[in-house]
């Protein structure tokens, strides 16, 4: 059976381009996102490139529902060789007109819903003794936005997140990465999500003797 790539928030931007990148290497892609319209339209464009694609709905912030969902998606397709965590909110608001009920659920979104992830899949990658989570993670990690508070905190949480999940998940023999993405997609053409596309694909490629948790984009 080839390997498979299972995408947590698929969309049009990086989700897409590792999606591309990985199919070509004969990976089979497994989508979840929370609209069916937007997962359709992924999956025409992926079939179109020979991908074997599977699509599933999900809203990350809900915890049940998102476990529920990827459980299906690993019965269904099989166990995950890498997973890909890219969900992210982007409000735009600053401290004094954050409401904290939405950064909270922004949370759940951002960082919350990896854990959930993980721990779906984790199980089946430690039976076979490998597999690769992945993180799409942006430059507000490093360098907090005021005007978009809650995505700069959240990249943040998610990227401290990614590191507790490879300190627990290396000594598995499950490894833990995270591509730092220093500008906005789709900017210029060095932030294509097809060239970043490549750093994931890259990062992946990397042996076990080599890894290294961040890889920064610049």
């Amino acid at each position: 059976m080839s390997n498979h790539l299972l995408i947590v928030g698929a969309g049009p931007g990086v989700a897409l381009g590792v999606a591309k990148r990985f199919g070509r290497e004969n990976f089979r892609v497994s989508l979840v996102a929370r609209r069916i319209e937007s997962l359709q339209n992924l999956q025409q464009q992926l079939a179109t490139d020979g991908v074997d694609v599977g699509n599933y709905s999900a809203d990350v912030a809900n915890f049940d529902q998102l476990r529920q969902t990827l459980l299906t998606v690993l019965a269904e397709r099989g166990p995950a060789t890498v997973l890909l965590y890219n969900p992210s909110v982007y409000r735009e608001a600053d401290a004094l007109t954050l409401d904290p009920e939405l950064f909270m659920q922004d949370m759940r979104t951002d960082v919350a819903g990896l854990l959930v992830a993980v721990q779906a899949v984790a199980p089946a990658m430690q039976q076979a003794g490998s597999g690769t989570v992945l993180v799409t993670g942006g430059s507000t990690a490093l360098q907090p936005y005021g005007p978009l508070t809650s995505l700069s905190v959240g990249k943040a949480a998610v990227r401290n997140m990614a590191e507790c999940v490879r300190q627990t998940l290396e000594p598995l023999g499950i490894r833990v990465g995270t591509v730092t993405i220093m500008g906005a997609v789709g900017s210029n053409d060095h932030f294509s999500p097809d060239r970043i596309a490549d750093a994931f694909w890259t990062l992946y490629q990397q042996p076990r003797t080599q890894w290294t948790f961040e890889r920064m984009y610049e």
